[in-house]
């Protein structure tokens, strides 16, 4: 009983040690590490203590036959003890590299590395909670995982503002927020402790805005550091004007662009907001600089385009010069002002400084507003011009210029006929008595594809441009009657003395082509005319004919020939090909006569000798052949449905209307039109429309195509945007109402009155 006694007094201390070690233990401690390892250290000096009694109960238990008594508070004590030792031995190491990176100077810290460090210090931890789960809820614990995750969220910022977009105005700022007087880590002692004791964390959010704040700062910085020393370098390029001492400005391509692009990186900074207050005199600064060099080179350049494509008139042109005093003297004024700013411009090269020197914006614009008035007078003159010489319209405003400005020296012009005329690409001038080639007297037809067709006799060039010009037209119509006269009187002869094969090496190709559709039309309405009067093999005898002249153009063609005659004869045979097929049509329908629909539908060409005109036939439809040249062209395969193209588009000219033919893309479209152009010796003028087009650039080709009466082909037509599309149908309707009033003679004036219809008013 005594030793029960004992035993149940033991349990009893036992008890009252857990109770105060649960109590008085380290688990929760604010002290320093040594004080908390002291008071572990007691504790397990008293746990030996009583484990030794213990041994000393189980000894007696054991003697006297007891059962041994168990005391679990001991080893749940033991095991606290031993984790109570791990746990604060981990935080004083933890202490012990926290105060180690606090010495660290601020321009040494690595951000980076400590975290490194931080998160494998966390990992640890976390391992020892979950070797005993319990600790976790020991205060000791949670004190040093919040500890460590303090350090987790105030690393970042460290490294944040360890940036170098940070200003000294940014630290301002953060010692206003941390609620200090100053925070300067330029002093060479300042340590990441000065740093650590502003309480960053409690901070977070405003320290962030003033991170995100200096590195869109630092965007802004860096930006306008580019464009001042882009800028500060970029030099204004001056390119001769024809070969005299005279410079206009030619800004490159990179000055343009860097131009746009710096404009629209100024314009969005100044959308930054508060960011780009710090900025905004710089940024407001280098907008107005640049608007100001934008708007410069932009007059200046446009001044200098009308400057150089008026000089050449008005200083260079005597028939403008007198015709147009008053712009003259005006233009003579800007000149002069253009060339004194030029010598003053050219000895800067910075295109900033040379941009922006006072006043010289306003005075391009004051040269740009007269150079306007001089240029609307020059238009009005120009369309004067126009309207005595139509094709004009069809040249680019330079172009027309150009020929203006050199319609004394006809061989400048020269390159500029191709747009005019068809074929018609150059002029041979002829040879003097002295020896000199003439720069006024021509005499031979030089086509874009190098065939010649001499002129029925020599024309001189002398006189206003668009006067001469018409006159060169009529002198080409003039020497294309005289030469198909020619080949049609000889034609007479094919079967007799000249075989057709031999006759077409003596004329031009246009004119072979023109007269054997002539003559394959008056033998065809011949044998229909003799088989409609009974003799049965008339069309058949015509048809082998027909076979025998194509076989001897086929016999040329496998000889040697040179690239015209060979383009020539093949272009005969396709047409041959087709008046062959055209007979044996004749036959296979047994067509009945001259009136029937199968002939008829075909395109007919009747020679009128007295007029040397070619009347051109299409069932209902008739007119005379133009005698536009067309040089020596390949002509298109003609097939059934370029028959029945060829059939509707006579059909609406001979109701007044224009044609649309319609189609994929490639099918031939284009070739049909300009093809049965070619065919009436019709000036056909193909235009590609886009959506720049309006209705001015319209309404002009519309005036030169009914002043010349030649044909307007319009690919793309629906490209034209629908507002101007709109304007261009009135257009049209007009035109084809004046068409309508004007094929009455009775209506037209009173020299056009014997004319056929449609004849141009030139």
């Amino acid at each position: 009983n005594v030793l029960k006694n004992k035993i149940n007094e033991f349990d009893n201390s036992i008890k009252e040690f857990r109770g105060s070690f649960r109590k008085t233990a380290p688990f929760r401690f604010d002290g320093e590490c040594s004080l908390a390892f002291n008071i572990i250290e007691n504790f397990a000096t008293t746990l030996d203590d009583l484990e030794v009694k213990i041994k000393d109960l189980r000894e007696k238990e054991d003697l006297f036959e007891l059962p041994s008594t168990h005391f679990p508070e001991i080893g749940e004590t033991r095991i606290e003890i031993e984790q109570l030792t791990i746990l604060w031995n981990f935080k004083r190491d933890v202490d012990k590299v926290y105060e180690g990176w606090k010495k660290i100077l601020w321009k040494d810290v690595n951000t980076n590395d400590l975290e490194d460090q931080n998160k494998r210090l966390r990992k640890k931890l976390r391992e020892k909670g979950g070797a005993y789960p319990a600790i976790k809820g020991w205060e000791v614990y949670k004190d040093v995982d919040k500890s460590m995750a303090n350090m987790a969220m105030v690393l970042p910022l460290i490294f944040d503002l360890h940036s170098d977009s940070i200003r000294p105005r940014h630290w301002k700022q953060l010692a206003g927020v941390c609620n200090v007087n100053t925070v300067d880590p330029s002093e060479s002692k300042f340590t990441l402790q000065d740093m650590l004791r502003l309480n960053l964390d409690r901070h977070k959010d405003k320290i962030e805005e003033i991170v995100e704040a200096a590195m869109k700062e630092l965007k802004i910085e860096k930006k306008l550091a580019e464009i001042e020393t882009f800028w500060t370098a970029m030099e204004l390029t001056y390119s001769p004007h024809k070969n005299t001492e005279m410079h206009v400005p030619q800004p490159s391509e990179e000055l343009l662009e860097t131009m746009e692009a710096h404009q629209m990186e100024l314009q969005s900074i100044y959308g930054m907001g508060k960011f780009m207050e710090y900025f905004k005199n710089r940024v407001v600064e280098w907008q107005n600089v640049l608007r100001t060099v934008d708007d410069t080179l932009k007059m200046w350049t446009a001044v200098s385009r009308d400057w150089i494509s008026l000089e050449s008139i008005f200083l260079a042109s005597a028939d403008i010069r007198s015709q147009l005093p008053e712009d003259t003297k005006r233009f003579e004024g800007i000149d002069s002002e253009f060339k004194e700013l030029m010598k003053d411009a050219i000895s800067e090269v910075n295109c900033v400084n040379v941009c922006s020197v006072e006043g010289r914006c306003e005075a391009l614009k004051g040269m740009r507003e007269r150079l306007e008035v001089c240029q609307k007078s020059l238009h009005e003159y120009l369309d004067i011009k126009k309207k005595i010489f139509p094709r004009f319209y069809f040249l680019s405003a330079v172009a027309l210029r150009d020929m203006l400005a050199n319609g004394t020296n006809p061989p400048k012009i020269m390159p500029y006929l191709g747009d005019c005329y068809d074929a018609l690409a150059n002029l041979r001038f002829v040879r003097l008595e002295d020896g000199e080639m003439s720069d006024k007297i021509v005499d031979t037809m030089v086509a874009k594809d190098g065939e010649e067709v001499a002129l029925h006799e020599n024309f001189s060039l002398e006189g206003e441009v668009e006067a001469y010009l018409n006159r060169l037209t009529e002198s080409m119509r003039k020497s294309l009657k005289i030469i198909l006269s020619d080949a049609v009187e000889k034609a007479v002869n094919w079967e007799i003395d000249t075989p057709r094969h031999e006759w077409l090496f003596n004329y031009p190709a246009q004119l072979c082509l023109t007269g054997a559709q002539i003559f394959w039309t008056d033998e065809t309405q011949m044998a229909l005319e003799e088989y409609e009067g009974g003799q049965e093999d008339a069309v058949k005898r015509y048809l082998q004919l027909c076979n025998n002249r194509l076989s001897s153009l086929i016999q040329l063609v496998l000889g040697e020939l040179s690239a015209a005659d060979r383009t020539k004869i093949i272009s005969l045979i396709t047409m041959d090909v087709h008046s062959r097929d055209v007979v044996d049509g004749l036959i296979s329908q047994k067509t009945e006569g001259p009136n029937s629909f199968a002939w008829q539908q075909q395109l007919r060409f009747e020679w009128e000798q007295p007029s040397l005109d070619v009347n051109v036939k299409i069932c209902d439809f008739s007119c005379k052949y133009f005698y536009e040249w067309v040089g020596n062209t390949a002509r298109l395969v003609i097939t059934p449905l370029t028959d029945r193209c060829y059939i509707t588009l006579t059909m609406a000219l001979k109701l007044y209307l224009g044609g649309a033919p319609a189609g994929p893309a490639g099918t031939g479209k284009t070739e049909t039109t300009k093809d049965l152009a070619r065919a009436l010796a019709i000036p056909c003028y193909v235009f590609n429309c886009s959506d720049q087009m309006n209705f001015e650039t319209i309404a002009d080709i519309f005036r030169g195509l009914a002043q010349t009466g030649g044909w307007g082909c319009f690919d793309e037509f629906n490209r034209i945007p629908i507002e101007v599309l709109s304007v261009v149908a009135t257009q049209v309707k007009t035109i084809q109402d004046a068409i309508v009033k004007f094929t009455i003679p009775e209506n037209r004036e009173e020299e056009f009155q014997s004319v056929p219809a449609g004849t141009p008013p030139v």
